[in-house]
């Protein structure tokens, strides 16, 4: 769990930093989270409300999908919140709002900070936009040398249609 501990915070802008194990998000499960997270929070507090910019910065171990390849990506992504204990300010609608008591000395940001690192991973996971991939045939990487595979002279029911598409 990942708590920051709010009883004597004073209005204003705070700094804070942390490096923590993917177990503290509840990301040990997650074998692309292999390395500890940096994490940086800028924390206004502004009378009932504390407002957190949250930025995750960890390399991932990730695999192409093109190729398949192991590669390293870094996730760098931000994540603004609000705390309140102002009822009004609450919104069920705002995933980023949430409602705290007036007595509270600590808020728990494992959870949005886990689904901010789950849904910041790229979900076509390419090692370099250019990648050619693997060849269809023999299953080279055609990224480190052409493949020898002949190419297959077309139906020759598929001909007519061809030409009309070189007029």
């Amino acid at each position: 769990m990942f708590k920051l501990y709010i009883a004597n915070l004073q209005d204003g802008v705070h700094t804070q930093e942390f490096t923590i194990s993917p177990a503290e998000l509840h990301l040990q499960d997650e074998e692309l989270f292999g390395q500890d997270l940096q994490i940086r929070l800028e924390i206004e507090k502004v009378g009932r409300n504390i407002f957190i910019t949250a930025r995750l910065n960890a390399p991932l171990s990730l695999i192409c999908d093109r190729c398949a390849e192991p590669y390293t990506w870094v996730l760098d992504e931000a994540y603004r919140m609000l705390f309140t204990s102002d009822p009004e300010m609450a919104n069920d609608e705002d995933e980023s709002t949430f409602l705290i008591q007036d007595t509270a000395d600590e808020i728990d940001l494992t959870d949005p900070l886990r689904e901010t690192a789950l849904l910041a991973v790229p979900v076509k996971r390419l090692c370099r936009q250019e990648c050619l991939g693997l060849c269809s045939r023999c299953g080279a990487n055609l990224n480190a040398k052409p493949c020898s595979c002949k190419t297959e002279q077309t139906d020759p029911r598929w001909e007519k249609l061809k030409s009309l598409l070189n007029q």
